[in-house]
């Protein structure tokens, strides 16, 4: 899962710098406690990706930013009608010092936002909800389940609300095209392509990574390495990935993941996101660890 940062977690600590005192004779609720636990943590594991990159070494500062964060994924889960227990808390810090660890990347270490998804053990289940996929919702907790594959308030792309989605999985060579409270998650190592059924109708369906060149539905329909690119005539076609700085104009959806290309170079370039801090800025999870 490509990795995204909570802003309202960023406001949250920016708010709360300003108010912190330093009261250690009361340690706060077991939330505080788990929180403050949880933030010396991942500070402390963040603190040789700061070195690496040439950034500031995580402070109090990144304690405080981290230990809201926590707290703002503590409050959306309740939010989901989530309760929590925070008997397991030490396992589940443990849990993010081993990802910490085993990140391949610095600008992937983990982030607090995901802690339902590291420490799901926590949490309770979301509640079942009544309302049929497609029907408008506020959380996931109003919509029913389906018999196989995932259920989420969802608001797709061009979607002006959220509606009760199903993601269910589907086996290889059946349809797979999306429909308004319904995606399709095809099986491991299957993509959702183009199959021409005859001259007049083409289908998707849950096919093998389609080769250079081929026609294709989405980045997942391709082999490793490559990407389903549009062309001029609206069709989409299998091509190489772009590496970054490499020319892009005329495929500029083709560059690597967490790139774009850049208008006015056309080259593949980094998302600013994932840039190294300038001015004391930095992107990324590295914007809550390294200040």
């Amino acid at each position: 899962m490509a990795v995204v940062l909570s802003t309202a977690g960023f406001a949250l600590a920016a708010g709360c710098d300003q108010a912190e005192t330093d009261d250690s004779s009361n340690p706060g609720t077991d939330r505080d406690v788990f929180a403050l636990a949880m933030a010396e943590a991942l500070c402390a594991g963040a603190g040789p990706c700061c070195s690496e990159k040439e950034l500031a070494a995580p402070t109090d500062d990144c304690q405080i930013a981290v230990r809201n964060e926590v707290f703002v994924a503590i409050l959306t889960a309740e939010e989901e009608k989530r309760t929590i227990d925070l008997e397991g808390s030490s396992a589940c810090i443990e849990t993010y010092r081993s990802a910490l660890e085993g990140a391949d990347d610095c600008f992937a270490l983990p982030h607090p936002e995901f802690l339902v998804d590291l420490c799901p053990e926590l949490f309770s289940d979301i509640p079942e909800g009544a309302l049929a996929p497609g029907e408008p919702c506020v959380g996931t907790y109003e919509c029913s389940s389906p018999e196989l594959g995932e259920r989420a308030c969802y608001q797709a792309n061009f979607n002006e609300s959220k509606l009760c989605t199903w993601f269910v999985p589907i086996a290889g060579g059946d349809p797979c095209e999306d429909a308004p409270g319904f995606v399709a998650v095809c099986a491991e190592g299957l993509g959702c392509a183009p199959v021409e059924i005859s001259a007049e109708v083409v289908e998707l369906r849950c096919e093998p990574p389609r080769q250079l060149g081929e026609a294709c539905y989405g980045a997942g329909s391709c082999e490793l390495g490559d990407t389903c690119s549009l062309n001029l005539d609206g069709t989409r076609e299998c091509v190489h990935v772009i590496a970054p700085g490499d020319p892009c104009e005329e495929r500029p959806d083709a560059c690597e993941a967490l790139y774009f290309c850049e208008i006015g170079m056309n080259t593949c370039e980094t998302l600013p996101i994932f840039e190294n801090c300038v001015n004391g800025e930095c992107g990324g999870e590295l914007k809550t660890y390294c200040r």
